[in-house]
C-alpha cells in the first residue's frame, strides 16, 4: 500500500518539503503509480540520508536518529545485495579527493614528477651516454693503434671507459 507524498511525510514526521526534495534528489523513489512505499522509502531515506544533517535539521523522528547513529557507528560494511550507503560513498570519495590533493602537493613541492617527463629524461640519459661510448673508438683508435704492450690498451680502454661512466654519474637528477 503506497502513500502519498503528503501521507509520506506525516509518517516520517517531517515537512511535504522534505519528501519532495528527497524523491527529487534520487534519495527515495516512488512506484509506478506515483506512491511511496513506506518500508522501503525508509529503508533508502536511512540508506542515503547524512546523519549529520538531519541532526542539523531536527526533522526526524528521535528514534530514527538514534536508529541511523547507530547503524553509521556499527558497521563499515554493506550487504551484498545493496550498494553503499551515503555515509560510506561520502568517505570514499573524501579519501580520494585527499590522495589527489596530496598528489598535487607532492608535484607543486618537486617531490612528485610525471611518468612521461621521467621516460623522457631517461631516454635522453641513455641515449648521450649510448653515443659517448659509441664514440670512444674514434677518440683513441691513434692512441691505441701507437701501443704495442697490450696490458697499456688494456688500461687505456678501461680509464676512457671509466671516464665516460663517472661524467654520466655526475648528470644533474633533478632535471627531470
Amino acid at each position: 500500500m503506497g502513500l502519498s507524498i503528503r501521507a509520506y511525510a506525516a509518517h516520517r514526521g517531517c515537512s511535504k518539503s522534505a519528501v519532495m526534495k528527497a524523491v527529487s534528489r534520487g534519495r527515495i523513489s516512488r512506484d509506478p503509480d506515483g506512491k511511496i512505499d513506506p518500508i522501503q522509502a525508509d529503508r533508502e531515506w536511512e540508506q542515503n540520508s547524512d546523519p549529520g544533517q538531519v541532526e542539523a535539521q531536527g526533522a526526524e523522528k528521535p528514534a530514527l536518529q538514534t536508529k541511523l547513529k547507530a547503524k553509521a557507528e556499527s558497521s563499515s560494511e554493506t550487504p551484498s545485495n545493496e550498494g553503499p550507503t551515503y555515509i560510506q560513498s561520502r568517505a570514499i570519495r573524501e579519501l580520494y579527493v585527499a590522495r589527489l590533493r596530496k598528489m598535487e602537493y607532492e608535484e607543486k613541492a618537486n617531490r612528485l614528477v610525471p611518468l612521461d617527463k621521467v621516460t623522457v629524461r631517461w631516454f635522453n640519459l641513455a641515449r648521450q651516454l649510448r653515443d659517448q661510448l659509441l664514440s670512444l673508438p674514434n677518440r683513441i683508435d691513434a692512441i691505441l693503434a701507437a701501443e704495442s704492450d697490450r696490458f697499456k690498451v688494456n688500461q687505456l680502454l678501461t680509464e676512457e671507459i671509466t671516464r665516460v661512466l663517472e661524467e654520466f654519474s655526475k648528470s644533474d637528477p633533478a632535471n627531470l
